[in-house]
């Protein structure tokens, strides 16, 4: 995905260089996506199939710059997701559903931005977690949003400059219903610290209500939704039914000539309306290597576990009190160009107590086991 630690400290990169007069710019930008994918086990049965946006999700989108003298500088990021396989939007069907954001940056100071954005924890912390490595191990469900599945609406942003290796933020996303401001708000905090070779960060996102049945206009879900968008969730089969999500983040990590090594930990409090709770724990460690200009290796190993008040019923993939999950993804790219690479990831996981349910697959295995075999290639532009 192309969400990532790097995403924000290269647009404000980006908006802090240039000529002392105002100058103005837009952008096209994007990424062609595809893969065919061998599955194992889905509902019981091997399957092979073609997915759009395997490493990174299929999009094109606008970014807009404009100096304004002064240090500061307006900004726009317009976004679309689609489906390579049929043309389709994707994102939740929207025209612009995986960015739709305006802004303005001062020199020194940070980024301030108003309209569908990702929470704080995507620029601060998901990188850790392999998020940007073209091959992170999504935990099961993306259940801590560390792949970056979903946006948040209605949302203010802010994120820092660096100030002694500190950068900071956070952002608030308005459920925009009058008489239930807590039904479908958001909110999130974090910071990240960099010397030299090492570097970490920590966030906290809250989700009051998230994609709730009674504001579809909230900050995350709503009537677009067809399933991405929120998948915690989407993915518990309780659409609708969660109370209150509360997410704690970090990580740490390190580079070396042609190494870079991440490490991260998140914990998830799910509170559902019925009373319930669910809490999940995630450890991700994860290494890259660029082995030549072109050879990008990458290995990941994600473990998850979890614990319920109960078993809950409606829930097709995890209706176990104590789940847990092995996943381990091996992957390397060739690139012919900067712009085209071939791709070849492999993917495992084994489940305690649940099923097995593979990111790259789309359906779960019906038992506690799923390999995943993906070739494809991708175009940037």
């Amino acid at each position: 995905m192309k969400t990532k630690i790097t995403y924000v400290l290269g647009i404000l990169s980006a908006l802090t260089t240039g000529h002392a007069y105002a100058q103005s710019s837009v952008t096209l930008y994007g990424i062609v996506d595809a893969s065919m994918i061998y599955t194992s086990n889905q509902k019981g049965s091997a399957n092979y199939q073609f997915k759009s946006g395997n490493l990174g999700g299929s999009r094109w989108g606008l970014r807009g710059v404009e100096e304004l003298g002064a240090g500061t500088t307006a900004v726009f990021d317009l976004e679309n997701g689609f489906n390579l396989g049929n043309g389709t939007n994707g994102a939740g069907n929207r025209e612009f559903g995986r960015y739709a954001f305006v802004g303005l940056h001062q020199k020194g100071i940070g980024l301030f931005s108003l309209g569908r954005q990702n929470p704080i924890s995507t620029e601060l912390v998901s990188g850790f977690f392999g998020d940007g490595f073209w091959t992170p191990a999504t935990h099961i469900g993306d259940n801590d949003d560390m792949n970056s599945y979903y946006r948040v609406n209605n949302s203010v942003k802010f994120v820092s400059d660096p100030i002694y290796g500190f950068v900071f933020g956070g952002h608030y996303g308005f459920s925009n219903a009058a008489g239930a401001f807590a039904n479908n708000r958001s909110w999130s905090g974090g910071a990240s610290y960099k010397l030299g070779s090492w570097s970490s960060g920590v966030s906290y996102v809250v989700l009051d209500h998230p994609n709730s049945t009674t504001n579809t206009n909230g900050s995350v879900g709503g009537s677009s939704t067809s399933g991405d968008d929120y998948s915690t969730a989407f993915f518990y089969g309780v659409d609708g039914g969660v109370a209150r999500e509360k997410t704690l983040g970090a990580g740490t990590g390190y580079t070396y000539n042609k190494f870079i090594a991440g490490l991260g930990y998140s914990n998830v409090s799910l509170d559902y309306n019925d009373g319930g709770h669910r809490r999940l724990n995630n450890i991700d460690a994860n290494l890259r290597y660029q082995l030549t200009p072109s050879v990008l290796m990458v290995a990941d190993y994600t473990y998850t576990f979890g614990d319920s008040s109960r078993t809950v019923a409606s829930a097709s993939i995890n209706n176990q009190v104590a789940p847990h999950w092995h996943q381990v993804n091996l992957g390397a790219s060739y690139a012919f160009s900067k712009r085209t690479q071939l791709f070849a990831l492999v993917e495992f996981q084994r489940a305690t107590g649940a099923v097995a349910y593979l990111p790259a697959a789309g359906t779960a295995s019906s038992s506690r086991n799923q390999t995943a075999i993906a070739l494809g290639m991708r175009n940037l532009f």
